[in-house]
């Protein structure tokens, strides 16, 4: 009964989910966990779907869109050129997505220690830090996560012999910087500001493979200016009553976070993020100026004049009062060795 759970892709508590396949080809997966539930509890029958939220402007291009980052996902794990999957139909089997409730980031702290960071797109922490490599976001990215899938892919877009492959992916809606923030605020010692790509935008939303997200991000709102119903009209991927006008990056959440955003963490490409580390040195001027602060170095030449002076007279130079010093307490030890001898 357990084997044939475990065939119909139902988790079977008390054992070890396998991650990764046979060949080790997604050790990648390892980076996060996303649950592997296929039920009709968490299916979304994407024809369904579609009819129920035909108006909604966040699923404009949804189902195109998805084609295309699969066609992607499908060459990175199995090889090939884009030319080989243009124009080939991607199938979702049963035609259904599952859905799931959070997903967890594995990633290293800059002191080299192992944390996680769980993000669930019903709370406030549902924001992450994402590795573009390169591209109009540049190097690294903010996005909202809107839905956390895995789907099972099949026809002819697979490699022969390969019935169907799982791949999980996240729906997003991604932030700009605000060009008074750009390329950073780290020397003006401000947050960065973002503000939501407009939603009749083509980079308004999109999806992630898993594995490219560094982990989660603290975006705080700016409450000072208000919020706005024209990023978005009303949707599934907006709070009902209108998006921020702006956001803040908290970039001191914590100490890995400075880190990342300043481009050394862990696993980043120096640089990335900013242009140049910020000069942290030390006016030595302020420094003399501080009240607290001596003016003077203390004065040491009458106490080293009157210990001069004390050695002459007793008639020996400084030196031969040192180690006449040295010769009593060697003396002295001697004596105390030889006491002990004695008993």
């Amino acid at each position: 009964m357990e084997q044939e759970l475990r065939e119909l892709g139902i988790f079977v508590p008390g054992k070890k989910r396998d991650t990764e396949s046979d060949d080790g080809s997604s050790t990648l997966r390892n980076q996060y966990a996303i649950g592997q539930e296929e039920r009709s509890r968490n299916a979304i029958y994407l024809h369904r779907w579609f009819a129920e939220l035909e108006d909604d402007p966040a699923l404009t291009d949804f189902a195109p869109r998805l084609d295309d980052h699969l066609r992607y996902r499908l060459i990175e794990r199995f090889g090939g050129d884009t030319a080989d999957l243009a124009g080939v139909s991607i199938y979702y089997k049963d035609d259904r997505l599952y859905a799931h409730s959070t997903v967890r980031f594995h990633f290293t702290t800059y002191d080299i220690r192992r944390d996680q960071d769980t993000v669930n797109p019903g709370t406030d922490k549902r924001y992450i830090f994402v590795s573009l490599g390169s591209g109009s976001f540049g190097a690294c990215a903010y996005a909202q996560v809107l839905g956390i899938f895995h789907v099972q892919v099949e026809g002819d877009a697979l490699p022969s012999g390969v019935e169907s492959e799982c791949f999980d992916f996240l729906w997003v809606r991604w932030f700009k910087h605000l060009e008074s923030t750009e390329p950073t605020s780290t020397p003006s010692c401000r947050l960065d500001a973002l503000q939501f790509i407009p939603g009749n935008s083509a980079d308004a939303f999109g999806f992630v493979d898993p594995s490219h997200v560094i982990r989660g991000a603290h975006i705080i709102p700016a409450y000072q200016d208000g919020r706005t119903t024209e990023l978005l009209a009303p949707s599934i991927a907006r709070d009902k009553d209108g998006d921020f006008n702006y956001y803040y990056v908290n970039r001191f959440v914590d100490r890995d976070m400075f880190v990342r955003n300043i481009g050394v963490g862990v696993g980043h490409v120096p640089g990335t993020h900013l242009t140049s580390i910020p000069n942290y040195d030390l006016d030595m001027e302020d420094i003399l100026d501080d009240p607290e602060c001596p003016s003077e170095a203390p004065e040491t030449g009458n106490r080293d004049a009157e210990s001069l002076d004390a050695s002459e007279d007793d008639g020996l130079e400084p030196e031969d009062a040192e180690d006449g010093d040295d010769d009593d307490g060697i003396q002295d030890f001697e004596d105390i060795q030889d006491d002990y001898a004695d008993l």
